[in-house]
């Protein structure tokens, strides 16, 4: 596509967006609505990588206890759980991100590529067009992949500063990777596969569960304590789910329920997600996004 018509078009789209992401109540998106559409993602969840995971939850803990009360790891799986598709293509966007959000991150072309490239994928799933679908039908954004595609794109993507004007964070990383802000307090963290992998590397230490949800062995929501490079973190996650699943539920609650609370069901147990926004240059970025239990 000529990068002038690219670039018009990306600008009218956000220009729908604009003004109107703001105030959820406008599309009248009720809760029956959100519980229906997150009922139809899990009825058609696939189990097998939960299947494939050994979470070894071991001893309870808090937010405040320091004490490591699990000494095994969280996770035991066997290596070709990262084989799945969408958790390669995951994979290899990793080394593309500084952790300190007081650096700059620049793109090179390769990176690019791997991002575009992982968008790809990702467009392609079910549960993903069910939710740009849905999304579309109430008024966000024009119903068209190609919109989908610069929509994902720009929120999940877009880097943006979180201080001192230094354009060293994304939406992407926070929820996906993790991040350091003012250059030792950890932030984010909120996906298995990346928690699982520094685990692997020893980078991680488990130090407790302190709080987990199960939905009928297809999937689980866990909170947990864990420590990195010294400093300790609480960080609740899906478990079990595919990067597809997990970009499908936090935009669905980033656009229906800005700024808060998004109430969801798997298999009629009730949950919450909770979003933030991060407004850049009047574009509304994924701050966070998390689920709660």
């Amino acid at each position: 596509m000529n990068l002038i018509i690219f670039l018009l078009i990306f600008a009218i789209s956000y220009k729908c967006i604009e003004g109107k992401v703001s105030s959820a109540t406008n599309y009248n998106i009720s809760d029956v609505e959100l519980h229906q559409l997150s009922e139809a993602f899990f009825s058609e969840h696939s189990d097998k990588l939960f299947k494939l995971l050994n979470v070894n939850y071991q001893g309870k803990t808090t937010n405040k206890n320091l004490t490591d009360n699990a000494p095994n790891p969280l996770f035991n799986f066997p290596p070709h759980i990262f084989t799945h598709p969408t958790i390669s293509a995951l994979l290899k966007l990793y080394d593309n991100y500084l952790i300190d959000a007081r650096q700059a991150e620049i793109k090179t072309d390769e990176e690019v590529v791997e991002e575009n490239d992982f968008l790809d994928i990702l467009i392609n799933q079910t549960v993903v067009l069910k939710a740009m679908d849905f999304l579309a039908d109430k008024g966000f954004f024009i119903k068209s992949l190609n919109e989908y595609l610069i929509i994902l794109k720009q929120v999940w993507f877009q880097i943006y500063s979180r201080g001192k004007g230094i354009y060293g964070s994304s939406g992407f990383e926070h929820v996906f990777l993790m991040e350091k802000k003012k250059g030792s307090k950890l932030i984010g963290l909120h996906n298995w596969i990346f928690f699982a992998k520094q685990e692997l590397s020893n980078k991680i230490n488990y130090l407790g569960l302190i709080k987990n949800k199960t939905f009928y062995n297809k999937l689980e929501i866990a909170h947990v304590h864990l420590k990195y490079e010294g400093k300790h973190k609480t960080s609740s996650m899906f478990i079990g789910t595919p990067p597809e699943f997990e970009i499908a539920v936090y935009t669905l609650c980033f656009f229906a329920r800005p700024q808060n609370t998004c109430k969801l069901s798997f298999g009629g147990k009730k949950f919450y997600v909770q979003t933030y926004n991060w407004i850049d240059k009047n574009y509304k970025l994924v701050g966070a996004a998390f689920p709660l239990i």
